[in-house]
């Protein structure tokens, strides 16, 4: 059980020495304040398994208003509205490669463009269906080249740190 986050109890609060530290509230589940090793304090929602939503940093929101919009927050994902967006592997790496269209170079965008077509066709399927295994049967299927293995592996690691960051974004 945690006790009940108080303004005195965030102005308070420090840091472990060297790693943050979130200091749950007792009034509302899955709300409470997360300080950084520097002293940055945030307010956070937990609004999945383990998925942290930022709420905005004290003092420039105060405790009551993190409250609210944390209670906003969890009133939305227990309606479903707050969920993520399902995008097709196909349609996904289409986008990732006009982002990389414009910063990387003509060949170089075509190797992705090859490399993610012809070794992880996973089509239709959605992004959030794809598991590691799904990328381990892919990648064991070029296990007579090494090279090809490795190229495809930092391709499609390239490929999905991006989706993440951009779900992070929207979320955000």
């Amino acid at each position: 059980m945690h006790a009940t986050l108080t303004e005195i109890a965030v102005r308070a609060a420090k840091p472990e020495q060297g790693r943050a530290v979130t200091i749950w509230d007792g009034a509302l589940k899955h709300f409470g304040v997360r300080i950084s090793p520097g002293g940055a304090k945030s307010f956070v929602v937990l609004l999945g398994s383990g998925r942290r939503h930022a709420i905005g940093r004290y003092p420039t929101i105060s405790l009551a208003e993190a409250r609210m919009k944390a209670k906003q927050l969890l009133a939305e994902r227990t309606l479903g509205r707050f969920q993520t967006k399902n995008i097709t592997w196909d349609a996904a790496v289409e986008q990732y490669l006009a982002v990389c269209g414009n910063r990387v170079r003509a060949h170089t965008g075509k190797e992705y463009r090859r490399c993610l077509k012809a070794y992880f066709g996973f089509g239709s399927t959605r992004l959030s269906d794809i598991t590691k295994a799904d990328i381990a049967r892919k990648l064991d299927k070029l296990h007579n080249t090494p090279s090809q293995q490795r190229h495809a592996l930092i391709y499609a690691r390239m490929f999905f740190k991006w989706a993440q960051d951009l779900a992070r974004i929207i979320h955000d």
